[in-house]
Parts: C-alpha cells; sequence; structure tokens
C-alpha cells in the first residue's frame, strides 16, 4: 500500500526513490496526500465576437454566455414569478432590460436584443372636447395618460390636458392620445415617437432634448443606432415592447371632491388607437385605481453600478446615487436620488445596506425603502 505522496524529488536518482516519491510529477494534485489528477479546464463556449475585445461576460441561465465589449453590471429585477427572466444592466450606451426571448431568439452574440430600461415618457397631451347628455352641475375635470409595456411597466403621465366643464355622465370625447412623431415639437429626454407613416418596425427614444425638424427624418433601423431630427437624436429600438401582447395606453382624470387632486384611473386603448369617450360619473370613476406612476421617471441615461439592494435596485453617475420604486425596476423617481461627498467608483448591495466605494472614503447606505 502507497501513501501519503509527496511528489517529485528529482535530485534523487530513480533507483533510490521512496515509494509515495517521484522522478517526475505532472499535473497531479498532492495536496492532501492522495495522488489525483488536476482538473483540466473544458471549453463551454467560443465567444461570438473575435474581433473586439470583450469586458464583461455573464452566464445566463446556465445555457447562454452574453459578452460585452465595456464593463457592465447586468442582474435580475426584483419582481415576484418572473417567469420572462428578465435581466437589466449598465455600463454600456443607456441603462437596458432584455429577456429570454429578446436576448436569446437569433445567433450570438448574446444578447441579441434588449431595449431602454424605462418605459415610454409620453410627450403629447390629449384634447378633451364636450359631447352631449349628462345632467346636475357641471364640474372642472383634466385629463392625463400613461404608457403601459408589454412588460406590464407604466410610465410617468402625459402632460395635463385642457380642462373641461361637464355634467356627471356627459360625454368628453378625448383625442391625440397619440405617440406619433409631429414637425416642430419640442421633445425632451426619454420621450418615445413611432414613424408618422408606413410600417411600424421600430419606436423610437429621444436621447437628446431638442426640436423636431419641419420634415419627418429617415428612420434608422439598426438597433440602439441614432437617428438625427433637427435638434432632436432618436434612438432606434425594435417595436415589440410598446406592440406585443399586453401594451396599452391608460386614462386618469380628476374628480369632484378628491382635495388631494388625485387621477383616478377611467379606461384604457390599444396603442394604435388614439381616442377615448369618457361617460363615466365620478362615482363610476372613484372606484379606478389612483394614478401610481407620477414620478416614475427612467433611470438616468449615464447610470452605471447597476446593484441590487432588497426589492429595488441602485445605480449612480458621477456622486449621485440612485434608487428604483420598489419591484419595479423601470422606475428611477427623482426624489429617490441624493449626493455622496465625493465620485462613486463602484458599489455592491449586502441585505439592506449598500457599500459604496468613493475617489475619498468609502460610505454604508443602510435602509428598507428607497424614500
Amino acid at each position: 500500500s502507497i501513501d501519503a505522496f509527496q511528489g517529485m524529488m528529482p535530485a534523487v536518482e530513480p533507483h533510490l526513490l521512496q515509494p509515495f516519491m517521484a522522478k517526475q510529477a505532472t499535473n497531479v494534485n498532492l495536496l492532501k496526500g492522495s495522488l489525483r489528477p488536476w482538473k483540466k479546464e473544458l471549453i463551454d463556449t467560443i465567444l461570438a465576437q473575435s474581433d473586439v475585445l470583450i469586458k464583461t461576460i455573464y452566464r445566463y441561465l446556465e445555457t447562454y454566455w452574453f459578452e460585452f465589449s465595456a464593463e457592465v453590471h447586468i442582474l435580475p429585477g426584483p419582481i415576484a414569478n418572473d417567469t420572462a427572466n428578465r435581466r437589466y444592466f449598465t455600463g454600456i450606451g443607456i441603462p437596458k432590460k432584455t429577456n429570454e426571448a429578446e436576448a436569446t431568439t437569433g445567433s450570438p452574440p448574446y444578447p441579441v436584443n434588449y431595449y431602454p430600461m424605462a418605459a415610454p415618457l409620453p410627450h403629447k397631451a390629449l384634447t378633451a372636447a364636450l359631447g352631449a347628455g349628462g345632467s346636475g352641475d357641471a364640474r372642472s375635470m383634466a385629463y392625463e395618460w400613461t404608457v403601459v409595456t408589454s412588460w406590464g411597466e407604466e410610465s410617468p403621465p402625459s402632460p395635463v390636458s385642457n380642462i373641461v366643464s361637464a355634467m356627471q355622465g356627459q360625454t368628453v370625447d378625448l383625442s391625440g392620445i397619440t405617440i406619433i412623431w409631429a414637425a416642430g415639437q419640442d421633445y425632451e429626454v426619454g420621450n418615445f415617437v413611432i414613424p408618422s407613416s408606413g410600417v411600424i418596425d421600430h419606436v423610437y427614444m429621444c436621447v437628446d432634448s431638442g426640436t423636431s425638424g419641419g420634415a419627418e427624418p429617415t428612420w434608422g433601423t439598426t438597433v440602439d443606432g441614432d437617428t438625427t431630427d433637427n435638434t432632436v437624436t432618436w434612438r432606434a429600438y425594435k417595436k415589440a415592447i410598446l406592440f406585443d401582447s399586453g401594451a396599452t395606453k391608460r386614462i386618469y382624470r380628476t374628480l369632484t371632491g378628491d382635495v388631494f387632486a388625485n387621477y383616478h384611473y377611467i379606461g384604457s386603448v390599444a396603442m394604435a388607437t388614439d381616442a377615448y369617450v369618457d361617460t363615466k360619473t365620478d362615482t363610476e370613476a372613484s372606484g379606478g385605481t389612483i394614478l401610481p406612476s407620477e414620478t416614475w421617471y427612467g433611470p438616468p441615461m449615464g447610470m452605471q453600478g447597476l446593484t441590487s439592494i432588497g426589492r429595488f435596485l441602485a445605480g449612480f453617475q458621477g456622486k449621485d446615487l440612485y434608487f428604483s420604486e420598489p419591484n419595479h425596476p423601470h422606475a428611477w423617481p427623482p426624489e429617490y436620488s441624493f449626493p455622496i461627498d465625493f465620485p462613486i467608483v463602484a458599489m455592491a448591495g449586502l441585505g439592506n445596506t449598500l457599500v459604496i466605494g468613493t475617489e475619498q472614503n468609502p460610505f454604508i447606505v443602510q435602509g428598507n425603502h428607497p424614500e
């Protein structure tokens, strides 16, 4: 019985070696005294981008490798029962999101497709016009509308409509509930538009605010590619997130007697529909959900370092720290952000604690809710 192997003794003549010694020992693990081979690396996959310096790889669903040419932070969102296997990431362009269907349908490199992390910000206020019917005293009403993506993400509301004075049950015709591009409009970062004519294959996000031109631009169709429109820059993404099943436009209205001036849900329309007829009395509308997304704006365009902390996400840009709405990783209310004393370089979440590394002193932030 030979045990307690000690490996090579190259300075000793072979015939003088003890049984547990070796003239040559190659690729053996002797740490525990047994004679075992070291495991050899196995080729799992060959990355698709052989001509690009890959700085981040990410194992997805034990099957795919995401590959990025930048330092990317990627993680699951805090979403209960997420059967779509969504992932959110920062570090390569604007903050983004993807899911299994979008990321893996097609040939590598993965992810094949992705979208902005933010939900579309409506640009245009709807127009309200009085119709027939109704009874009782007239009361003043105003409207807002939101976009709900096919992922169930609700956007911040549109600008407030004109105010109408309508009786209970009187018809109010709502129009202009649209994200169709228009000439000579002032667009801000986060607004989404679709082309005014032709087949809708892509949607376009404003990444540089400005005024649209007098004539519609020639829209680019490269995902993450830009289209210049006078002083506006639009970035292209595939249409699925706004036109797949589940995507809608939701309409909200003020109610008489609501001392908080809340907007209450009254109905929804398909993405391809730009009009709605409101006949609801205040009693009927009072059962509607109060607008939840008043400040659910997207994350800053240059946010980095995406990190999970409990039921919400965190990120940074410069000295500023940002948090998402709990369970809604697309929504980053401005009131949840605050500055740190020094530029942030990295951070990590440990339970309900966020450890922040800066160019000077480290910081610890603790809490169970961004508020």
